[in-house]
C-alpha cells in the first residue's frame, strides 16, 4: 500500500510539474535548481560584474517602477542598476523613484544623465558587462546570478546571452523562449539574441564611435550586429537560464512604424554581411518579420562547379523524374551528373540511362552489389573528375523551383560553413525534414517530422536559415573543402541507416558548420524507391548501425548546440522538460568530452 500511495503522489506531482511548464510558471522550473543558484550566488557576492542600464526613452515612469521593483526583488550582489532618463521620464522622477526603492534595499541603484553609449558613461559603471533593459522589462528570479557566473566563469567572452520571456501586456508571460549556442547564420534573419544580452564594456568603448555614427542605441538589433562585427564564435556563449520578461513592443506600433523598423534592420544587415566579390541584398523572409540574405556572385559565370551524385537501382519513373527536374527545372550553370547505380536490371530503367547520356551528358556508373548507401556514395566520389562541390540527392526528389541549388550554394557563403541541407516536405506537404536533432531518443531523429509546412518553430527558426547538427543526405550539399578533409562514408558501420548523420558528426567535430535553408524546398517521397523494408533481418541491422552511433559519437549523452537544455530529448517537436541541475553556458562548437 505504501509503494503505491508513493507511486500515486509522484504521478500527481508529474501531472503539476507538466501543466505548470505549459503554463510557463517559472518559480516551479527553477524549483529544482534553487541549490545551484544559491551556490552561484554566494560565488559571485564580492564582484563588479554586471551593470544593468534602463534606458527610460522609451517608457512611462510607471513602466520603469515595475522594472525597479522586480531588480530590487531578484537582482544580484554582483549587478548595479543604472537608470538613463529620457522622452516623458525626467531626471528629477527617477531620482525619487530610486531613493523609494533603494532605502531598503542592498541592491546598488543611480540616476545617470548620459547617452547610454557615450565613453564616459560607460567609463563611470562599474560591471564588466552591461545589459540595457527598456521600461517594462522584469528580471527574473536568479536570472542575473546566473548570468554573473557565466561573466566570472568565462572571462574572454565578448558577449553572453540567455533565454527571456515574452510578456503580454497585463505582464503574464505568453512565451518562454528556448534558444540555440551562438548561431550567427539564424542571427542574419531574426534577433533571436535580443534583450538578454551582456555586452563587453571595454569593447562597447571601443565602438561608441561607430554607434553614434549610425544611430545605433541600445538594446536594439542594429546595436547587436555592430557590436558582433569581427567578434569569432567562440567569444560568445548562451546561458540556458530565463533571466528577463521582455514585452512584446510590435503590437504597440502601428504598420508604418513596423515597416520602416524592418527596412532600417534590412539596411544593417547589409552593411554587416558585405563582402568583396559579392551583391548583397536583404529581403523578407517567410513572414514578414524575418529576413533573407542573400549573396550573389558578380557573375553567372562565377558560380562553384557542383558535381551531382544520385544512387539508384531500377526505378525508371523516379530515376526519370529526378533527372528531368536537375536539368530541365533547375538554374544552375555549371553543373555534373553522376548516377551510381547498383544493379539495375529493368530495361526501361536503362534506357533512360541511355537517353539522358547521350542528351545531357550523365555519367552512370554500375556496380552490382546490395544496397548500401555510404558506398554508393563512396562510389560517386572517387569517380569525380575538377574540383568542385558535392550535392547528394535521392532518386524520390521533386524539384518545386528553379533555384534552389543556387539557395544552397550560397549559403555555404556563411562562413565556415561545410554542409547545407534542405527543406524537404512529405507529397501531402508535411514537413520531412527541417534538420535533424542529435541525442534525440538516444540516437538521432528529424526535427518537427510530420508537423505542417506553415510550422513556424520555435524561436520561428523554421522561417530562416539557421545552423543545426546534421541534415539528411537525402538532399545534401558539401563544400569541396570538407569533402576533403572527411574523406569517404562510413560503409562499414552504416549501409543504410545514420550514414549522413556520421557523416554530419564528423563535420560538426572538424570545426564546420552545418546550415539548413527554409527558401530551397524539394518533395521526398522517403524510400518509396525500396519501400519499407519491415523485415527482421533489416531491423536487426538498423538496431546494429543504432548501436554504432550511440558508441562512436557517444548520442546519449550529447547536447545538440541547435537543441535547448530544457527541451525534452524524447520528442521531435520542441517540449519543455524539467531538469534538475542548472544547465551550463554553451558554444556552438563546445568540446563534450576528448573526440
Amino acid at each position: 500500500m505504501r509503494v503505491r500511495r508513493i507511486a500515486k503522489l509522484a504521478h500527481a506531482r508529474w501531472k503539476r510539474l507538466r501543466g505548470v511548464s505549459r503554463q510557463l510558471g517559472l518559480n516551479s522550473m527553477v524549483r529544482g535548481m534553487v541549490g545551484d543558484l544559491r551556490r552561484l550566488r554566494k560565488q559571485v557576492a564580492a564582484e563588479d560584474l554586471i551593470s544593468v542600464v534602463l534606458v527610460c526613452a522609451n517608457g512611462s515612469l510607471s513602466q520603469c517602477k515595475d522594472t525597479v521593483a522586480s531588480f530590487r526583488k531578484h537582482g544580484s550582489p554582483a549587478a548595479e542598476l543604472v537608470l538613463v532618463p529620457g522622452g516623458a521620464v525626467g531626471f528629477a522622477a527617477l531620482e525619487k523613484l530610486v531613493r523609494q526603492e533603494g532605502a531598503d534595499s542592498a541592491m546598488s541603484m543611480r540616476v545617470v544623465s548620459q547617452p547610454p553609449h557615450a565613453p564616459q558613461f560607460l567609463n563611470s559603471l562599474k560591471g564588466k558587462k552591461i545589459l540595457y533593459l527598456e521600461p517594462g522589462d522584469q528580471v527574473l528570479r536568479g536570472g542575473l546570478t546566473v548570468l554573473a557566473h557565466a561573466v566570472l566563469t568565462y572571462e574572454d567572452t565578448a558577449l553572453v546571452y540567455s533565454d527571456d520571456v515574452l510578456l503580454g501586456a497585463d505582464g503574464k508571460a505568453i512565451d518562454l523562449s528556448s534558444k540555440p549556442a551562438f548561431d550567427p547564420v539564424y542571427l542574419m534573419g531574426r534577433n533571436y539574441i535580443g534583450k538578454a544580452a551582456l555586452f563587453d564594456r571595454q569593447r562597447l568603448m571601443e565602438l561608441s564611435a561607430s554607434f553614434a555614427e549610425v544611430g545605433a542605441t541600445p538594446p536594439s538589433y542594429q546595436h547587436t550586429l555592430i557590436f558582433l562585427r569581427g567578434v569569432g564564435d567562440s567569444e560568445v556563449r548562451h546561458v540556458p537560464f530565463p533571466s528577463l520578461g521582455v514585452e512584446d513592443r510590435s503590437s504597440q506600433l502601428s504598420a508604418m512604424e513596423r515597416n520602416e523598423r524592418l527596412l532600417e534592420e534590412r539596411r544593417f544587415l547589409s552593411m554587416a554581411v558585405s563582402m568583396p566579390g559579392q551583391d548583397v541584398f536583404v529581403g523578407r523572409g517567410t513572414v514578414p518579420t524575418s529576413h533573407r540574405v542573400d549573396l550573389i556572385p558578380d557573375a553567372e559565370n562565377s558560380w562553384p562547379a557542383v558535381h551531382i551524385i544520385v544512387p539508384n537501382k531500377d526505378a525508371p519513373e523516379l530515376i526519370e523524374r529526378v533527372l528531368y527536374d536537375l536539368i530541365a527545372s533547375t538554374d544552375y550553370p555549371n553543373r555534373t551528373i553522376t548516377i551510381v547505380d547498383n544493379g539495375s536490371t529493368d530495361p526501361a530503367t536503362l534506357d533512360v540511362y541511355e537517353r539522358y547520356k547521350v542528351g545531357h551528358g550523365i555519367r552512370v556508373l554500375m556496380h552490382e552489389e546490395p544496397f548500401n548507401f555510404a558506398r554508393s556514395i563512396n562510389h560517386g566520389l572517387g569517380s569525380l573528375e575538377g574540383p568542385g562541390h558535392i550535392l547528394l540527392v535521392n532518386n524520390d526528389v521533386e524539384v518545386q523551383h528553379r533555384d534552389w541549388l543556387k539557395e544552397m550554394v550560397s549559403c555555404l557563403s556563411f562562413a565556415g560553413t561545410g554542409i547545407v541541407g534542405a527543406k524537404l516536405l512529405y507529397p501531402d506537404g508535411r514537413l520531412q525534414h527541417a534538420g535533424v536533432h542529435v541525442g534525440c531518443k538516444n540516437g538521432a531523429d528529424h526535427a518537427y517530422l510530420g508537423e505542417p509546412e506553415s510550422t513556424l518553430g520555435r524561436g520561428h527558426c523554421l522561417t530562416v536559415r539557421h545552423s543545426v547538427s546534421c541534415v539528411t543526405g537525402a538532399v545534401m550539399l558539401i563544400s569541396h573543402d570538407c569533402a576533403l578533409k572527411l574523406g569517404q562514408w562510413d560503409e562499414g558501420n552504416f549501409a543504410v541507416a545514420y550514414n549522413d548523420v556520421d557523416y554530419c558528426m564528423r563535420a560538426h567535430k572538424a570545426g564546420f558548420r552545418i546550415v539548413w535553408t527554409p527558401f530551397a524546398t524539394l518533395v521526398h517521397r522517403e524510400s518509396v524507391s525500396r519501400s519499407k523494408d519491415r523485415s527482421p533481418s533489416r531491423k536487426a541491422q538498423f538496431r546494429k548501425e543504432k548501436s554504432a552511433l550511440r558508441s562512436i559519437h557517444r548520442t546519449v549523452e550529447y547536447l545538440d548546440p541547435a537543441h535547448h537544455p530544457l527541451l525534452s530529448r524524447r520528442h521531435r517537436t520542441p517540449r519543455f522538460s524539467f531538469v534538475r541541475r542548472l544547465p551550463k553556458a554553451r558554444r556552438w562548437f563546445e568540446p563534450q568530452w576528448d573526440q
